[in-house]
């Protein structure tokens, strides 16, 4: 049976983490607007809103034949500080300086994700099934202010890494591991993609 998986973000560290675990993927786009969600959402309700709203908005390409099934992955992290502020992608580069400050005194990193099961009938993609789950972790990454220029430009040149483009302006792999003072939880829902979570919907959704 004909089958492909689709993973929906442009996101460095969940291509690397599927690939890593093994799975073949091709990358597709999708154009949704998470400025309309209601940021004071808990993170779970919030992240898995807009996992479901980026399903919503995806660009799969054409079925090769009649039959053809395909699984999509859309996902979503959010940062929540000690104070409860829940934060995203930084809007700018004093937005991510002050991220990482924030990050000094720990966060709560949360990932959900949406798998939907699609198939190709009639010359339409018709969805079957549809999967949404979410996990979390906490960690301190301390990165003192005399660094934080430095570990921005590094973030770039050593991990392929835009902190423009990272949930709370960090990340713990690579260079940011000389930074992690302490993680708990789930470590790959930090990275933006729970892995034992996906694989537990990829089998309920019987692509594996």
């Amino acid at each position: 049976m004909d089958k492909k998986l689709y993973l929906a973000s442009q996101s460095v560290a969940r291509g690397r983490l599927l690939k890593e675990a093994g799975f073949v993927f091709d990358v597709i786009s999708q154009d949704a607007d998470e400025k309309s969600c209601d940021w004071g959402m808990p993170i779970q309700k919030l992240t898995s809103h807009i996992a479901d709203l980026k399903m919503k908005a995806v660009s799969v390409p054409s079925g090769e034949k009649e039959g053809a099934l395909c699984w999509i992955i859309t996902a979503d992290s959010l940062c929540v500080d000690k104070d409860g502020r829940a934060f995203g992608k930084p809007l700018n580069h004093e937005d991510a300086v002050r991220m990482v400050r924030y990050v000094r005194n720990g966060t709560v990193a949360g990932t959900s994700f949406c798998i939907e099961r699609r198939r190709w009938e009639r010359s339409q993609w018709i969805t079957e099934e549809q999967y949404i789950d979410y996990a979390q972790g906490e960690c301190i990454l301390d990165v003192p202010d005399d660094d934080i220029e430095w570990y921005f430009k590094k973030l770039k040149e050593l991990s392929g890494l835009d902190y423009l483009k990272l949930a709370g302006a960090f990340s713990i792999t690579g260079l940011g591991a000389q930074f992690m003072k302490d993680v708990s939880g789930s470590y790959t829902a930090i990275l933006g993609l729970p892995m034992y979570e996906l694989r537990q919907g990829l089998k309920k959704t019987k692509f594996l």
